[in-house]
């Protein structure tokens, strides 16, 4: 969720932990974590930058996994999923819960 900035509140709480040894460029050789957000209007009643139930002021939560293997000290793959739970504040058209993957590769000269 990347709503423009208006009338919402973002909790975020996570961690991450370094795996293996570090690599010649000095990052570790796999870097994993999570992060948990929390989404809120400050007021239910008014609008956002998405569609929204008015009344209601839990938007969702989301869930953020993520991990970083350093394959050699030019190349990183990067992997995310992310959940996205709708709250109540969510429209009828909107309430399933949403599934994110990415991968991403990082070659650097």
């Amino acid at each position: 969720l990347a709503p423009e900035p208006a009338n919402l509140a973002i909790a975020r709480l996570g961690g991450s932990s370094s795996f293996g040894p570090r690599s010649p460029g000095g990052d570790p050789l796999l870097r994993a974590g999570v992060d948990l957000f929390a989404y809120a209007k400050l007021d239910e009643n008014a609008g956002t930058s998405f569609a929204s139930k008015e009344g209601e002021r839990f938007v969702g939560l989301g869930l953020d996994l993520y991990s970083a293997w350093t394959v050699s000290s030019d190349v990183t793959i990067d992997v995310r999923y992310g959940l996205f739970l709708p709250g109540e504040a969510a429209t009828d058209d909107v309430d399933d819960p949403r599934h994110l993957i990415y991968v991403g590769i990082t070659y650097a000269f």
